[in-house]
């Protein structure tokens, strides 16, 4: 056998080798089941690194993500958080800072215009895990008989244009524009 044989045929060996540590020890680690693939110890792997990452991800239907969530580049993104079911209020109340987070707002405007304060800016910030400055949630308003809706800032909250027209929905963004305990401030769009 020549040298340059037996060199490959060493490199053959040597990448079949490590192939079969790899696959024992992702099998080790990750398990399948129902043709899923379950980690064996939650959040303790990673999927790629800043250094070796993967092109693309493709998914159908849903993903949850159980932390912060980072775009970066030249990204579009848009994220919708929504509750199973909406939040209902009515002329005068508070909308609390977890409702708004859920994303849908149900006003009865059924009878009489009807103005709704937000929850502080405080409450707000308070109720994102890793908040910080820039960040933005989306929410909905639904005015959901003839009259109209007027959404108004609670403490350290400033909306720019809080009119919800009868029997329509309007989508708001609320900014975060600082996050520092004590001195938290929000802008609603």
């Amino acid at each position: 056998m020549s040298d340059q044989t037996s060199l490959a045929l060493n490199r053959v060996n040597r990448v079949q080798r490590r192939l079969t540590s790899l696959r024992n020890t992702f099998t080790d680690e990750v398990y399948k089941t129902d043709d899923n693939l379950i980690p064996d110890t939650d959040a303790e792997y990673d999927l790629g690194s800043d250094d070796n990452q993967f092109a693309n991800l493709y998914l159908s239907d849903n993903a949850t993500v159980g932390g912060r969530l980072t775009v970066t580049g030249a990204a579009k993104f848009a994220l919708v958080k929504t509750s199973e079911t909406a939040q209902s209020y009515s002329n005068g109340d508070t909308v609390v800072a977890t409702d708004l987070l859920d994303g849908i707002i149900v006003v009865d405007t059924s009878s009489v215009a009807v103005g709704v304060t937000t929850a502080t800016a405080a409450d707000i910030v308070g109720e994102i895990s890793n908040a910080s400055e820039g960040d933005v949630v989306k929410f909905l308003v639904v005015a959901n008989g003839n009259n109209a809706v007027t959404v108004s800032g609670g403490e350290g909250v400033t909306v720019t244009n809080g009119n919800v027209a009868g029997k329509s929905s309007r989508v708001f963004y609320a900014r975060l524009d600082v996050v520092l305990e004590s001195d938290e401030t929000i802008t609603i769009y």
